[in-house]
């Protein structure tokens, strides 16, 4: 797969504190969203420890930047990307159409 390659933190917006926990939550799954190259949702679940019940989801932007779907060196395939950005946003909508930036 190739050499390891430490890319720091993803999450951008928010404060310091926000983006160092992953806005306060873990990342649990990331679809792609269609008709927009390089443009996915991350979902991430953020526990309530007071009431369980009242924990949540937060479904962001991710973005993924640089070379998408460029072969790696080793030929196993695998794409290869300089930057993965997740946005942070209190409220934010789906692009309506192919091609829109969502950040």
């Amino acid at each position: 797969m190739g050499p390891w390659e430490t890319l720091g933190n993803p999450c951008v917006g928010g404060n310091k504190v926000f983006r160092s926990t992953t806005f306060f939550a873990q990342g649990t799954y990331v679809v792609p969203l269609p008709g927009v190259h390089g443009a996915f949702m991350f979902m991430a679940d953020r526990w309530n420890p007071a009431d369980l019940r009242d924990s949540r989801y937060l479904w962001l932007p991710l973005i993924v930047g640089g070379p998408a779907d460029k072969p790696l060196e080793s030929s196993f395939g695998f794409p290869m990307w300089s930057r993965v950005s997740v946005y942070w946003h209190r409220q934010w909508r789906l692009p309506s159409g192919g091609g829109k930036d969502i950040t």
